[in-house]
């Protein structure tokens, strides 16, 4: 899994650094979930031998792997996705 954002949401709401920037920057996400209406799943992260999620406010719902990313690339937010799965 990566973390991506575009250039201009990065340039236009700065770089987070930390679980705390997300939070205190401000950051709107764009949630995925294959069933629109489904509770986003939330930033996930690693804590110790398990993974936690962080619930951040999200500025778009989708259930589209295209959308999602094309989303990210027009600077709505920043996504969590495999890595294989993000273009350039």
């Amino acid at each position: 899994m990566v973390n991506a954002a575009s250039p201009a949401y990065l340039a236009r709401y700065g770089v987070p650094r930390s679980l705390e920037d997300l939070q205190r920057q401000e950051h709107r996400t764009i949630h995925f979930s294959t069933m629109l209406g489904a509770r986003p799943h939330g930033w996930e992260y690693p804590d110790g031998d398990s993974y936690a999620t962080l619930q951040l406010p999200g500025a778009l719902h989708v259930n589209s792997a295209q959308t999602y990313e094309a989303a990210a690339l027009a600077g709505l937010g920043p996504i969590q996705a495999p890595l294989l799965g993000v273009g350039q």
